[in-house]
């Protein structure tokens, strides 16, 4: 995997001359934005201010048309950001991923497949939206990947007809082939409950049986940031091997978010909980400032290094 000083030379080498295309464009989109709020503000506070005049506010009233300002500044968003976002990734995004490994195909309208979230079984199957874009395939050495910004909730209906959204999920999804035969169900998520409640926490990790039973490991610094459940303790250790928990806790260190893995069928998935889209541009930060660019690459070099950084390349033992 190339380092991130030889991806940035590269930026600066290749890419940033159309960057500098890209800025100019983004300047005047910000103009048109900021027109876009100014105009939302000032029709939604004349028709505040003549229903004032005619009926009075209340603070329904008030909550009703500012969530309306927004939506339609969201969609006004959409509008105006629309071909600036989608030449940023077909023009800077998508080099940079060639230029890490030209393996890896880019397509920016697809996202990770529901199926596949499906079988990994790390969150909620009832959801009602599922959302994705910018998915990244290929195969690293001999390892086939995928993965993708992924963006999973459930909206919910009162009596009254008022809806509410939960999100599920929401980062990076990663699926690839595991290099050890097995057979079963492995699950490795955060373990808040310990880590909040001690030994009672530990009492309530034991009655879960959402993944299974609960594995107990011999790696006090691993079951401190996980738990894991699974169908079989020896399978469980046989995947879940000392040098291969410390690489999962220094990958986990590197992101620095909550990460939940699943071993099955074969294959390993990764969930990276980032909580936002890490790879849409944002309209109003500027592309000259190096370190904007700098982001989008740790990020890259982080999940498309996780077949190296775990070893899934090594075929020690023939699947």
């Amino acid at each position: 995997m190339k380092s991130i000083e030889e991806v940035m030379a590269y930026y600066q080498e290749s890419i940033y001359p159309t960057v500098q295309e890209l800025e100019a464009n983004r300047k005047v989109m910000v103009k048109k934005l900021k027109m876009l709020i100014a105009l939302c503000i000032g029709v939604t506070l004349l028709i505040m201010g003549l229903i004032h005049y005619l009926f009075g506010l209340n603070l329904f009233v008030i909550i009703l048309f500012t969530i309306l300002a927004l939506f339609a500044y969201g969609i006004g968003y959409i509008y105006i950001a629309g071909d600036y976002t989608d030449s940023f990734k077909d023009k800077v995004l998508a080099k940079i991923i060639t230029y890490l490994d030209p393996n890896l195909s880019f397509e920016k309208k697809q996202k990770f497949p529901s199926q596949e979230y499906l079988t990994s079984n790390l969150f909620a199957k009832n959801y009602n939206g599922y959302k994705g874009n910018d998915l990244i395939t290929g195969t690293i050495d001999k390892t086939n990947i995928a993965f993708s910004d992924l963006y999973v909730y459930h909206i919910t209906k009162d009596s009254k007809g008022h809806t509410s959204e939960s999100r599920i999920f929401q980062g990076i999804y990663f699926m690839a082939d595991f290099n050890k035969h097995f057979e079963g169900e492995l699950y490795v998520v955060p373990d808040i409950a310990q880590s909040k409640f001690g030994l009672v926490g530990t009492m309530m990790q034991k009655m879960y049986k959402r993944y299974g039973d609960l594995m107990e490991l011999d790696n006090p610094t691993f079951e401190k940031a996980f738990a894991v459940y699974g169908s079989d303790p020896i399978m469980a250790r046989y995947i879940l091997t000392h040098s291969m928990m410390e690489r999962i806790l220094e990958f986990k260190a590197q992101v620095d978010v909550d990460i939940y893995l699943s071993f099955i069928e074969g294959k390993i998935y990764i969930a990276i909980y980032y909580g936002f889209d890490q790879f849409e541009p944002n309209a109003y930060r500027s592309l000259d400032d190096l370190e904007t660019i700098k982001k989008y690459v740790e990020v890259l070099i982080s999940v498309i290094g996780i077949s190296e950084q775990l070893k899934l390349n090594d075929r020690l033992w023939s699947k």
